[in-house]
């Protein structure tokens, strides 16, 4: 023979036929206390918590295994886009493209390449070569003071 229990609103113990106190809150929501104690608890605001001999102690600590927590994934349908009296599906898809922010951040990214990639053709081409040696060689101060013009 099974027996209905109800879990305890506050201890979160099992409450077998014939037990436990029925309380009910402003808001019209009805809470079952396992006795007097775990009512005078709730009573008083004190948290499950932080009592040792609750169910929601001996999960915060991780003494239980929390099984029930394990929740289902639902799948979410994907839409079906359909087309529009005088709109194909195709020209919706360009549409919506066109004013996403991420298509047109990545349009602007690619006008800046091309502007980019053309001013540097262009600077390449103005560039004229001099004839500085690219190695720093050191020099005597005596031909340093000739180079600039200087004359003791």
């Amino acid at each position: 023979m099974v027996i209905k229990t109800i879990p305890c609103f506050y201890s979160e113990m099992k409450i077998y036929p014939g037990r436990g106190l029925r309380f009910a809150r402003k808001d019209g929501k009805l809470l079952i206390f396992l006795n007097q104690k775990s009512r005078s608890m709730y009573s008083q605001n004190i948290k499950a918590q932080r009592l040792k001999w609750s169910q929601a102690y001996r999960r915060k600590v991780k003494k239980v295994s929390n099984i029930t927590a394990a929740k289902k994934k639902v799948k979410k349908q994907a839409k079906a886009l359909r087309s529009i009296s005088g709109m194909t599906l195709d020209e919706l898809n360009t549409k919506r493209l066109a004013t996403h922010r991420s298509h047109r951040r990545d349009q602007a990214r690619a006008s800046k390449l091309k502007a980019k990639t053309a001013t540097k053709t262009t600077t390449k081409k103005t560039k004229v070569k001099t004839s500085r040696p690219k190695v720093f060689v050191k020099q005597p101060k005596f031909r340093q003071r000739l180079m600039h013009g200087r004359t003791q």
